[in-house]
């Protein structure tokens, strides 16, 4: 007997369960499929970071001592010491989850594939908290655009989550939206079920529970982050902000806190409580603990004046005034402590070379030190509204997507509130473009709207969900991603939430309101007609297309090609490159100097082996055989990693062993150079093509001296316009990097130096640059320096064309030997400007390895 079969019935919950499976595929294949041919590069596996290599590391020993990782790392930097420390989450659980997956012995091939794979899985779970926060905030459809954004917004999220760049960035991301997620959750659901302190004392589970569990995993990935990431207390400072304003707004709406109290105390006390065994600094069980405390203090404070009648408005000046008089006490017991404490938001703005020569750490809308949205284009292109990439559209789209949000805000039976609201949306609307022309002036503007939504959450119709704290939350990382374009990544989860939401109001606005709402029954007369007729008459209706399907339908391709689609395209750029992975180069001169130099502990187990720090005052042992390898700082986890060896300085960014390479590769005085060799104990130099041209300047900013001793550009004249060319001066070519890279460490004749006279001259802006008027070749340098001595104060300069051709005799370098030359080669490009203008190519080994015999 056949069932029969009844009629389909659309389950909106099962399709949303599809798209969120979609979505994960896709932002994994985007992750995945893209760059996998830069990844799995022949027997060679490639991370696409530096900073994977330092997570490589830590991998390495915990799965051949798992559970335990050495306290101390003789191959971090030599000579030197360093302790992982204990914010290293993301390692151990890397290891832990490929320790399983080995069965407890895994070969290093198997923890090169899942340490690979591991932070694509990571960024396309990340669409699954996305979606619930845009569900419980605004509504299941805004969580599925905002979940689908979140897997194809490029940028620095996509560029930090791509197979092979297994650093904890794009944890940190999942771990705080997940706390984030359960902290709304706990916030909604506590306050709809009234939670007070009565339920918990009377133990009224059924009000309690829910909001309690939520509290309780928010605790539990607020401690996870803190645990990964030394910055995580960033989020600890966002979310107790928003303790504080809620607070206030909700007692002077004269309505209980209880509800905060309680699940604030929770999801700090558990945060602190995971983070307490992994921390030995002060300064951040400090910060932990003053957050947890405040909470309580609002709390009690709240309950204090509200219990014994005292009006409203006292309670913000009793906060301001205990507060004061709390952080003055603190400040007169432990002053250092607060030093410390304030001292460690230098890591959201930092100065020096650090800074100059770190991309990541560039502003966000001025990147090369004037305004500019490349790269916050470059991060999620039409999805970041607040800074469109130009001018007069966007802020004529911003200002309509904000008139829609304001007219959604309306109450139907209300009468509409225009004059506040467009004062609103006009201030907002100036903010946008002032920040075209000074970011101070916006951030001024940011803090008087926030000030004016404080004062209508109070005054007006209150919120039902927590959108104070995405307000401010997207405001504190917004502000941090203006100041350093590296926490994009953070700000790719607000900037999918706010796109989503107004996305799907267009939507809603124009159409599927009205298709949203069914039709009142019409009963009158309804029984004289058959049942045949009114089936017929249904049927009729279920096909009619009326004008809102259309728009509807219009404005769902509208959101997709304005919305979606850039970023998809967008994308595909981002995820199919790997810039920042290690060329064949690198990859073959680490590997043979890995298998062709002696080990320095004379083990090749000493890789693998666990050790203890030397105790407090003490260097470490090493032993005789132990030297260092010297190369530029972005190499030194390479080498670690790769070659087993122990590099003078890495990207940890430690200023004294960067600096004292960046004096010995600049140095032209040959007893200066022995020095620096003997006090690195370095055995072998690595000099590569990068470091001699792209990131020369680097090397110069962090030896404190300028640029223009060594190049300059001058702009040649050429068929009626400018064409920029650097050219090297005599002490460039004297540097020991040049000499080693360029010339082998081998005595060179001088080459036909070339003589420049220039004028300099200043376009409409202001720029300053050096227009060439005449170039002179000459047979020797002193022939050079003679015609130069005969101009007088005129405008002239000996320089060199090529970095390979030096206008300049050179003497041997002593006790260098090239020792290795990749086979993997580089094609340098010049214009030629002698008898004419063209090109000539050089070509030349990417790296090349020298052995140092002076020690």
């Amino acid at each position: 007997m056949m069932r029969k079969m009844g009629k389909f019935k659309f389950y909106p919950k099962y399709f949303i369960g599809l798209l969120i499976v979609l979505f994960f595929l896709v932002a994994l294949s985007y992750r995945v499929l893209l760059p996998y041919k830069q990844i799995f590069v022949g027997d060679w596996i490639k991370f696409t970071s530096n900073d994977a290599y330092f997570y490589l590391r830590i991998v390495d020993n915990l799965v051949h001592n798992f559970p335990h990782l050495t306290r101390f790392d003789p191959f971090f930097i030599y000579p030197g010491s360093f302790s992982f420390g204990s914010i290293i989450f993301f390692g151990r659980l890397l290891a832990g989850i490929i320790w399983l997956i080995g069965l407890g012995s895994p070969s290093p091939h198997t923890v090169d594939v899942i340490a690979a794979y591991f932070p694509a899985v990571l960024a396309a779970l990340t669409v699954v908290p996305v979606y619930f926060i845009g569900k419980a905030l605004f509504n299941r459809w805004t969580g599925v655009i905002a979940a689908g954004l979140v897997a194809v917004l490029p940028g620095e999220f996509l560029g930090r989550s791509i197979l092979g760049f297994t650093d904890h960035h794009v944890a940190e991301t999942l771990f705080s939206a997940v706390a984030v997620l359960f902290l709304i959750l706990a916030i909604k659901t506590a306050r709809q079920r009234g939670l007070s302190f009565n339920h918990i004392i009377k133990s009224d589970w059924g009000a309690c529970t829910r909001p309690l569990v939520y509290a309780l995993l928010a605790g539990i990935f607020l401690g996870v982050y803190l645990i990964t990431w030394a910055g995580a207390l960033v989020f600890v400072f966002i979310i107790a902000l928003y303790f504080i304003i809620q607070f206030i707004i909700d007692h002077l709406r004269r309505q209980s806190t209880d509800y905060l109290g309680i699940v604030g105390t929770v999801m700090f006390f558990i945060a602190l409580i995971i983070y307490l065994p992994f921390t030995l600094e002060t300064y951040y069980t400090a910060s932990l603990i003053i957050a947890l405390l405040i909470v309580v203090f609002l709390s009690g404070v709240s309950r204090l004046l509200s219990a014994r009648g005292i009006k409203p408005a006292y309670y913000p000046l009793s906060l301001l005034g205990l507060g004061v008089v709390g952080l003055g006490i603190f400040y007169a017991i432990y002053p250092s402590l607060v030093g410390t404490m304030l001292s460690t938001f230098s890591i959201f703005a930092p100065a020096g070379a650090t800074a100059t020569t770190t991309l990541e750490m560039q502003p966000f809308l001025a990147p090369q030190g004037t305004f500019s949205t490349a790269v916050a284009w470059g991060n999620f292109t039409t999805s970041f509204f607040l800074a469109p990439s130009w001018p007069i559209p966007g802020f004529a789209f911003f200002s309509l997507l904000i008139l829609v949000w304001f007219y959604s805000k309306q109450n139907s039976e209300d009468k509409p509130q225009w004059i506040p609201r467009i004062g609103t949306m006009v201030l907002l609307a100036v903010a946008l473009l002032l920040i075209y022309f000074s970011i101070t002036w916006a951030l001024i503007l940011f803090i008087v709207f926030f000030a004016i939504l404080i004062w209508f959450s109070i005054k007006q119709r209150p919120f039902d969900e927590p959108w104070l704290l995405l307000f401010i939350w997207t405001l504190v990382i917004l502000m941090l991603t203006l100041v350093q374009r590296r926490f994009a990544y953070y700000l790719v989860v607000n900037i999918a939430l706010l796109s989503a939401y107004l996305s799907w109001q267009a939507i809603w606005y124009a159409g599927i309101r009205k298709l949203a709402v069914k039709p009142e029954s019409v009963t009158e007369g309804i029984h004289e007609k058959s049942a045949r007729a009114r089936k017929k008459e249904k049927r009729k209706d279920s096909f009619k297309i009326n004008i809102y399907h259309i728009n509807a339908s219009l404005a769902v391709i509208i959101v997709f090609f304005s919305v979606f689609y850039p970023n998809i395209t967008k994308s595909k750029e981002v995820a199919s490159s790997a810039p920042f992975a290690p060329s064949d180069g690198w990859m073959e001169s680490l590997t043979w100097m890995r298998d062709n130099t002696p080990d320095p502990f004379g083990d090749p187990g000493a890789y693998y082996k666990l050790y203890e720090p030397p105790p407090s005052g003490e260097t470490f042992a090493y032993p005789k055989s132990a030297y260092g390898v010297t190369a530029w700082w972005d190499y030194g986890y390479w080498i670690t990693r790769i070659a087993h060896r122990m590099p003078s300085t890495n990207p940890s960014q430690d200023p004294k062993p960067i600096t004292q390479v960046a004096n010995l590769f600049l140095s032209q005085n040959v007893t200066l150079a022995k020095d620096i060799m003997k006090e690195l104990d370095s055995s072998y130099v690595i000099a590569d093509y990068q470091s001699i041209t792209s990131k020369f300047w680097a090397v110069v900013t962090w030896a404190g001296r300028e640029q223009n001793e060594f190049s300059d550009v001058y702009y040649l004249p050429y068929q009626g316009r400018l064409l920029g060319k650097p050219f090297y001066y005599p002490d460039y070519y004297r540097s020991t990097l040049v000499r080693l890279y360029s010339f082998d460490g081998k005595a060179v004749t001088d080459e036909k130096p070339t003589v420049l006279t220039f004028k300099e001259m200043a376009d409409s802006t202001g720029y300053r640059y050096k227009e060439v008027t005449e170039t002179k070749e000459f047979s020797s340098y002193q022939e050079a320096l003679d015609y130069v001595a005969k101009q007088g104060p005129s405008n002239h300069r000996i320089v060199g064309v090529n970095p390979f051709v030096s206008p300049i005799p050179l003497e041997a370098l002593e006790n260098y030997k090239l020792v290795f030359s990749s086979p993997s080669q580089i094609t340098h490009k010049d214009l030629v400007l002698l008898p004419k203008l063209d090109v000539s190519a050089t070509t030349v080994p990417e790296i090349k390895v020298f052995e140092y015999t002076g020690n």
